[in-house]
């Protein structure tokens, strides 16, 4: 069997005969809507820019599943400066803040969305950036 697109409960009846008496059999197979992935429709860091000790970064992500199935988020950390020791409020959750952002360089978070058989991802970024210090005069 193949090539059945159709979904719902496809029944099939199966005989077997020997020449002298004849056996049957139903068959149910159950076909499925395809499954569209879930869609990221917009990720974002705020501030994107920080300077320490100033705020904790704000992850957040407008998320959907065109076949309404129920989806879950996560967060991690997927690039930043060596040593760097970040801590999620809500990882798992869309919208999270995040602290220990405090060496300074590039820190790349990625999101990934995920419904009952497909997933996918987006990154977005923060640059921590030292104060600039203003020598007196």
């Amino acid at each position: 069997m193949s090539n059945i697109t159709k979904p719902g409960k496809h029944v099939f009846q199966f005989e077997a005969s020997d020449g002298a008496s004849t056996a049957s059999e139903q068959l149910t197979v159950p076909v499925y809507p395809v499954n569209s992935a879930p869609v990221i429709h917009a990720a974002r860091a705020a501030p994107a820019l920080q300077t320490p000790p100033e705020g904790t970064p704000f992850l957040s992500a407008t998320t959907g599943d065109p076949d309404g199935d129920t989806i879950s988020h996560w967060w991690r950390m997927k690039k930043g400066p060596a040593g760097a020791n970040i801590a999620f409020a809500k990882q798992g959750s869309r919208d999270t803040k995040v602290e220990g952002l405090s060496l300074e360089g590039t820190y790349v978070f990625e999101l990934t969305v995920v419904d009952r058989t497909q997933f996918v991802t987006e990154e977005v970024a923060v640059t921590v950036a030292q104060r600039q210090r203003r020598d007196r005069e």
